[in-house]
């Protein structure tokens, strides 16, 4: 018995034997399976995490970010104590002791699983959070808790604690699409980390358990509560004393107001288009560039806000528009139906709740106010009933409120008309301000760079600046007939161009030719001087888009951008030096290492003398001609309109000294834009609200004439020598040698028929056509003129 007793000991201890070596076979095996298989943590030494690259305007304000993960990096020593002590209180309070594991905590979380039937508690350290976010993937398993406690282990014997923990502040989420603490910082409070009080350390303390759960700007409740749990651990561990404590929970989160629509989104894209182009999505993403722009954050909203007044005031003059018939509406005139503030100033989409004989009661969420009539004066309507029902959706501008709390409406529409308004330096090339439509959220298509359109009569200057250049004076005569030309295309054809309103003024002298924008005139002049010449003209001041080789280009035939046009009038402005537009000033890398730079580099393209008598000319056009509006600036403006056949494409190109300005408006579809919508009424409002705003505390200064030009009195009408009998004097400036010599003998006798003349000259407003398609004009087989 004893025997057989024995016999099965030593039976069951070999099967034991047995089992053990091969449990410990099996888990070295698997412990050897889970080590090969793990990163090698040394990898951190090199480790860079994704960064933002950042778009700073000229003052160097930060304006814009690209970044898979927003996140700026900063030391452990830039991090107020107060952060880091609330970050340790509440994640890791044994931090400083464990080396990695926290076997206390894993049991309670152990315990905490069991109770609960399900993983619901991990015990992670802040070492293994940071294994975890780094190496490993969220999902909760017995596998990966294990490879991040080895990890964990692998981690803390290589570096020390402070090193571990400024990894871990600068790495992990904290809702919001910030990562670290620093982007935590802007994102809620905009500020720095090294500014956060401890209340806001406390707020972003709490983050990193459930960023979404605990976020201020979503939930502020929750929030507070758990700011207040962290402040309780930092009482408990003895970080904060009682006194403190109270105060601290007594205080409520004051997060900075969040920021609206993003600033210059034209502007920003556009850079990011050249960098992706350069530099590749990788390096632009995740690098973390740094872009110093040329963007002046001070012109660019006043740009947006003439724009803006323009383009509403020309689609207004175009009727009412239900907002039913819209193609789309903007996201943000969309409002819930529980709101129950308004913000005076914005727009909303409200509902017509009731007509009444003085105009329209709206409800916009759960507000309620009037709408009257006086409001929507642009309708040109006798009652509401003609246009509006019940039920019917309108845009309404929050005007105030009244005594009784009613909110106070004005009718609007979101225009389906486009613009964009371009600013530049002329001395340095630097872009100031770029718009390349009305709402960057509807359209993205930038027309101030991406759109070819045809200038119209904006592109005259180029003609009489290679007119200037072969010899020409401001006093030459210059002929206005009608004249015909004959297609030489397969279809042929005649070509009648004629002036705005169809007349032809005879003799002609060159300033009123272009004050005026005379189309005959300019056609005429172009075939003497050459249609080749005035192309290197155009080439020389900056004209890269195609043109087209005859004679429509005189009027602006071939399309061109808002930017090389702008840029090109700028070369005016600078006495002739030419410098290339520029977005950029300088790029470094994420320490600050120089990637590239733009320094302006002039280049003399036209004599200061020829720049200065086309400044002139271009002064007289707002003084005298179609850019009259520019006049209510009350300083000195150069500048020009556009208008292309039956009002398709309104352009106003102007500059002072130290500022060249261009704006375009149009339908991205062209199509008319309403009777008589020029380029000096459609356009040129929207420029000279802009300056008005952006020279409102400039000095006035006026252009300065070069050397070499010589002042001579000459009769306006006859472009000679003036003597006592002319009715009117003018000053004009001449390249030595190219002044008339010889006197106005017209006057002599009598002035009477020649101030008639001069009157007849005086119309307030003469615009510009378009000819007919460039391609019916592409040679020229025959020339017919009537005198």
């Amino acid at each position: 018995m004893l025997k057989k007793m024995a016999k099965l000991i030593k039976t069951w201890w070999f099967w034991l034997l047995v089992v053990m070596v091969c449990g410990m076979l099996y888990g070295t095996g698997y412990v050897f399976y889970l080590v090969h298989g793990l990163p090698q943590v040394d990898l951190l030494d090199t480790y860079r995490p994704a960064l933002t690259t950042r778009l700073y305007a000229g003052n160097g304000e930060e304006f814009a970010q690209f970044s898979v993960e927003r996140r700026i990096l900063i030391p452990l020593s830039a991090m107020p104590k107060t952060l880091k002590d609330a970050v340790v209180a509440t994640e890791d309070p044994r931090f400083y002791t464990h080396p990695g594991i926290d076997l206390l905590g894993i049991s309670r979380a152990a315990l905490h699983n069991i109770m609960a039937g399900r993983f619901a508690e991990g015990g992670s350290t802040i070492t293994q959070q940071l294994t975890r976010a780094l190496f490993l993937t969220p999902r909760k398993t017995i596998t990966r808790k294990i490879r991040e406690i080895i990890l964990a282990w692998q981690i803390e014997h290589r570096y020390s604690k402070d090193e571990i923990l400024e990894l871990y502040l600068n790495q992990i989420y904290f809702g919001h699409g910030a990562y670290g603490v620093e982007a935590a910082a802007k994102a809620y409070f905009d500020k720095s980390a090294s500014e956060l009080t401890l209340g806001e350390c406390a707020v972003l303390a709490g983050l990193p358990r459930a960023p979404n759960r605990y976020s201020p700007l979503r939930y502020p409740l929750r929030a507070l509560q758990r700011r207040n749990h962290v402040l309780l651990r930092m009482h408990q561990e003895k970080l904060i004393n009682k006194q403190e404590y109270k105060e601290l929970i007594a205080d409520p989160i004051r997060t900075a107001e969040q920021k609206g629509e993003k600033i210059a989104p034209y502007f920003a894209e556009h850079i990011r288009q050249y960098l992706e182009q350069k530099y590749g999505s990788g390096p632009l993403y995740r690098d973390g560039f740094k872009v110093y722009t040329t963007l002046d954050l001070d012109l660019q909203p006043m740009a947006e806000r003439a724009l803006e007044y323009g383009l509403r005031k020309l689609d207004k003059r175009q009727g009412y528009r239900p907002v039913a018939s819209w193609k789309q509406i903007p996201p943000q005139l969309l409002s819930p139906p529980d709101l129950e503030v308004l913000q005076q100033g914005k727009l909303y989409i409200g509902t017509v709740e009731e007509i009444i004989s003085s105009g329209l009661r709206i409800r916009v969420g759960k507000c309620y106010g009037k709408l009257p009539w006086k409001q929507a004066k642009w309708l040109r309507s006798k009652s509401p009933e003609e246009l509006f029902k019940m039920g019917d959706e309108v845009e309404v501008k929050v005007l105030g409120q009244t005594k009784g709390q009613e909110y106070r409406f004005a009718l609007e529409q979101e225009p389906e008309v486009q613009g964009a308004l371009v600013t530049l330096d002329p001395h340095t090339g630097h872009v100031l301000t770029m718009l390349g439509g009305q709402d960057f959220g509807v359209s993205k298509y930038n027309r101030a760079v991406q759109a070819r359109r045809q200038p119209g009569s904006a592109f005259k200057p180029f003609v009489y600046a290679t007119a200037l250049s072969s010899g020409y004076s401001l006093a030459d005569i210059l002929i206005d007939t009608p004249i015909i030309f004959q297609s030489g295309s397969p279809k042929g054809g005649l070509w009648r161009p004629t002036n705005y309103h169809e007349k032809f003024y005879g003799p002609t002298t060159f300033r009123k030719a272009m004050e005026y924008s005379r189309n005959v005139v300019t056609i005429r002049l172009m075939e003497q001087v050459g249609i080749a010449n005035t192309v290197n003209t155009a080439r020389s001041l900056g004209i890269k888009s195609r043109l087209t080789k005859d004679l429509s280009l005189a009027l602006g035939s071939s399309g061109l951008s808002l930017l090389e046009l702008t840029s090109a009038y700028g070369v005016f402005a600078n006495q002739g030096e030419r410098v290339d537009p520029t977005f950029i000033r300088y790029i470094t890398d994420c320490d600050d290492r120089l990637l590239e730079e733009r320094l302006p580099k002039p280049r003399q393209v036209m004599s200061p003398q020829i720049a200065y008598l086309m400044t002139s000319l271009l002064c007289g056009v707002v003084e005298h001609g179609t850019g009259w509006r520019a006049k209510a600036l009350g300083r000195p403006i150069a500048g020009k309109t556009g208008t292309t056949n039956k009002c398709i494409d309104a352009w106003f190109i102007g500059f002072t000294p130290d500022m060249a300005v261009g704006v375009w408006v149009g339908y991205d579809n062209p199509r008319p834009l309403g009777r008589q919508e020029t380029g000096s009424k459609a356009a040129s409002p929207i420029w000279v609200e802009f300056m008005r705003q952006a020279l409102k505390n400039v000095p006035i200064k006026a252009f300065t004439p070069p050397e070499e030009l010589i002042r001579v009195s000459i009769d306006p009408d006859t472009g000679r020598l003036a003597t006592p009998n002319c009715p009117k004097i003018i000053v004009e400036d001449f390249i030595r040698g190219t002044e008339p010599q010889s006197f106005c003998h017209e006057h002599s006798l009598t002035a009477d028929r020649f101030l008639k003349a001069d009157q007849d000259l005086s119309e307030e407003e003469e615009e510009e056509v378009q000819p007919e398609p460039a391609h019916t004009v592409s040679t020229i087989a025959q020339r017919l003129e009537f005198d």
